[in-house]
């Protein structure tokens, strides 16, 4: 009686361990899925959430941004569009200080097919001027001195590679 008495415990206990180290697993599982780990490598520009704060499902919880290259959107009119080619090189000239320009090299990504801001009736030339189009320009930037949001003027005319 004590052999089987023993015997079941043994098999309590077995069964109990199985189980605890099944919660364990599970409890590992939920912590290696809580760890909050960017897809890509960027910079932090705002935390919409602390440290140890709870957030729902899906809800943002960072702002990030890769920096090493950015993408200047621009508008030019009717008449510089025909000078526009995707591919092309342009150069982008940001504030360097002092009433100083400086010039980024950049290759024109997009070019947009409608013309924005256009007022109702058309009827000169001279008011065809007043169309314009939206263009994306994919500028390096290694040294970071280009920021999010920073004004510049795009430069048509420059040789294509």
């Amino acid at each position: 009686a004590q052999r089987e008495g023993l015997d079941a415990t043994r098999g309590t206990i077995g069964r109990e361990v199985t189980a605890i180290g099944a919660q364990v697993a599970q409890l590992e599982d939920r912590v290696v899925r809580s760890v909050v780990r960017a897809p890509l490598g960027g910079t932090v520009l705002v935390r919409l959430a602390e440290p140890g704060e709870v957030v729902a499902p899906g809800r943002p919880i960072i702002v990030m941004a890769a920096l090493d290259t950015l993408t200047f959107r621009a508008w030019v009119s009717g008449g510089q569009l025909p000078d526009l080619r995707l591919g092309a090189s342009v150069m982008v000239r940001t504030d360097a200080g002092g009433g100083t320009l400086q010039e980024h090299a950049g290759i024109v990504t997009w070019i947009a097919d409608r013309a924005e801001f256009t007022p109702t009736p058309i009827q000169t030339r001279d008011e065809r001027v007043t169309q314009v189009y939206a263009v994306k320009v994919v500028v390096a930037n290694p040294d970071g001195t280009l920021k999010v949001g920073m004004p510049g003027e795009l430069v048509l005319g420059v040789a294509t590679p």
